[in-house]
């Protein structure tokens, strides 16, 4: 568990919002804005969902007959085309937003995080471990860019500026889009951080972290003091935001195969469930 628009600004930023929703096999939902179209979409571990931001019109949009376990996702605004992983055949997938057409991309890749660079043609890719990874979205020129040496997840881009930001253990960290990266560290926590998202424009990183009930913190892209923003019971599997709407998104983590996705304001303002499914077990 980031919406895009057409048009952001002076280069027609889009952003992307992705969430990871902490259940058996984790969930990754990503809400997106297209032209005239808002939508979430979100993994289950061998099928796509598609809804509107507001929840309504749930459509599963690819069912897989195999056995994967589809675990990251991220779109192309541009192009208009999903992309997502399977960490069991070590695959990434490419699909029209309708979930038809679906190719291999790569293989023997396997991706906990993925973020897309529409402009350079770049898919980035974390595999939960050490590694960062970036690939042409035609499927060719696999490169390490980073290894951490601890436990990479959560990538975002900031195509304003040409940076990227990630969790890596207990800290957030960034680099200009070298190869290889230059790391800096934005934050440090007590805990794992789980989940990040970024505002861009603002200049501004939202996290949780690994506490039985956290908070979904703020802080400046250059650092200093997180704030508090809104208090969770237990964790969140994922975070992003909207920020055009000025929202923030983030999955409930869940023992069963259920989905659920909340959202509230940056300011705290009109709390709303968005996706609500038991799964077995709940």
């Amino acid at each position: 568990m980031k919406p895009w628009k057409r048009a952001l600004g002076p280069i027609g930023l889009v952003m992307a919002v992705a969430f990871a929703v902490a259940s058996c096999t984790p969930w990754n939902p990503l809400a997106g804005a297209g032209i005239g179209e808002l939508k979430i979409f979100w993994l289950g571990y061998d099928r796509v969902y598609s809804a509107n931001l507001d929840g309504s019109e749930v459509r599963e949009i690819y069912l897989d007959f195999g056995m994967p376990s589809y675990r990251a996702i991220a779109v192309d605004p541009i192009e208009r085309k999903l992309y997502w992983s399977d960490t069991m055949s070590g695959a990434v997938y490419r699909a029209d937003l309708d979930g038809s057409g679906r190719q291999t991309v790569a293989s023997g890749v396997y991706a906990d995080s993925l973020a897309v660079d529409p402009y350079d043609q770049k898919l980035y890719l974390a595999d939960g471990a050490a590694m960062i990874q970036r690939i042409n979205l035609a499927g060719s020129g696999l490169e390490t860019i980073y290894d951490s040496g601890g436990t990479v997840s959560d990538l975002k881009l900031d195509l304003i500026n040409g940076r990227i930001y990630w969790a890596d253990g207990t800290a957030i960290r960034s680099s200009d889009l070298s190869n290889p990266l230059s790391p800096q560290t934005v934050v440090n926590s007590a805990n794992t951080i789980t989940a990040i998202a970024l505002d861009a424009s603002a200049g501004t990183l939202y996290y949780v972290d690994s506490a039985a009930d956290s908070t979904i913190y703020r802080v400046a892209v250059s650092g200093g003091s997180p704030v508090g923003v809104w208090p969770l019971t237990g964790s969140a599997g994922g975070l992003d935001l909207d920020p055009h709407a000025g929202r923030l998104y983030w999955s409930k983590p869940t023992a069963s195969t259920g989905i659920y996705i909340d959202s509230v304001g940056v300011d705290a303002s009109g709390f709303t469930p968005i996706v609500s499914q038991p799964g077995s077990g709940d």
